[in-house]
């Protein structure tokens, strides 16, 4: 900390971006069956967002008083 440098984690659940459809997409099957599959794991029963992500990385941009904290953005998987 002597430089001010702050190191903090966002850890992402399951999020409803190109890169989960491109992942079920190459599984093969049925996507809506896999998508929903996804879906059902979920505590909340929805996948994330990017935006909700985003928010998680604001939160620890503007809060300088936070370091070396690991944020769970996940839905609540890992209750």
């Amino acid at each position: 900390l002597e430089d001010k440098i702050r190191v903090n984690a966002i850890c992402p659940g399951t999020t409803d971006s190109p890169s989960l459809a491109k992942r079920i997409k190459s599984r093969g099957g049925n996507y809506d069956e896999i998508r929903q599959g996804y879906i059902d794991r979920q505590p909340l029963k929805r996948l994330g967002t990017p935006e909700e992500i985003a928010e998680g990385v604001l939160f620890l941009v503007l809060n300088e008083f936070c370091t070396g904290v690991s944020l769970l953005v996940d839905g609540g998987m890992t209750m």
